[in-house]
């Protein structure tokens, strides 16, 4: 399958997300999920506007996602792709 835009380039062998919330519902479709099935990344669209919801925090004891060079190319793709 292809990988969402707001996800191109970003690596997840270099992200570990030590604390995820898990974020379902309806509106929302998940595009990145943790080993164990938990929505990391989701994203919802509608004719009026679009949406992205990280289901992870970005400080350290949550995620090493802020540190990594996956932050500024996620963060990029998803301003690009609202």
């Amino acid at each position: 399958a292809e990988r969402h835009a707001v996800l191109r380039g970003v690596d997840p062998a270099t992200v570990t997300v030590e604390r995820a919330q898990s974020m379902e519902s309806d509106q929302w479709s998940p595009v990145a999920r943790s080993g164990t099935g938990v929505p990391l990344v989701s994203v919802r669209e509608t004719d009026e506007s679009r949406g992205v919801m990280l289901g992870f925090g970005l400080l350290e004891a949550e995620s090493n996602v802020a540190l990594q060079p996956a932050f500024p190319v996620l963060f990029v793709n998803a301003i690009e792709w609202l």
